[in-house]
């Protein structure tokens, strides 16, 4: 059994009920480590099950912010393994939910414009990427 699908399987036993069906930090500083030793397909796979496993159903809901983390972590990891344009159609749909969610002068809201803008630019779509409201003069 390959390691990601251990990880896989401790998912979805340890969520916590005590914690709200919180991910418990090892999980995430796994999927952490595999992104900075360069395993991005990993630290993508990892990234996306961390984030699929937060329903509804749960304290820690789709748009609880440390779903919308690791959502963040998803798209950037997603980048780094090679799809650009994939990275950037999920900050896309990112963005204007963590502005939403955590208001539009939280740090978190502000770097996924970031990301968008840089993936955008990764993806070689320079043209299509325009700036949302309030944006500064080009």
């Amino acid at each position: 059994m390959t390691p990601l699908l251990t990880l896989t399987g401790a998912i979805a036993q340890v969520r916590r009920p005590d914690l709200g069906g919180a991910i418990p930090h090892g999980i995430w500083a796994r999927a952490n480590y595999l992104g900075w030793s360069g395993s991005y397909r990993a630290t993508r796979d990892l990234f996306q099950l961390i984030g699929d496993a937060h329903d509804e159903d749960d304290a820690y809901g789709p748009r609880h912010p440390d779903t919308l983390i690791a959502w963040h972590q998803l798209a950037r990891g997603t980048g780094r393994a090679g799809d650009p344009a994939w990275a950037r159609d999920l900050f896309a749909e990112l963005a204007p939910v963590r502005e939403r969610v955590l208001g539009a002068e939280h740090g978190d809201s502000l770097d996924a414009p970031h990301g968008l803008a840089y993936w955008t630019g990764q993806a070689g779509d320079l043209g299509t990427w325009s700036p949302g409201p309030g944006s500064p003069p080009a």
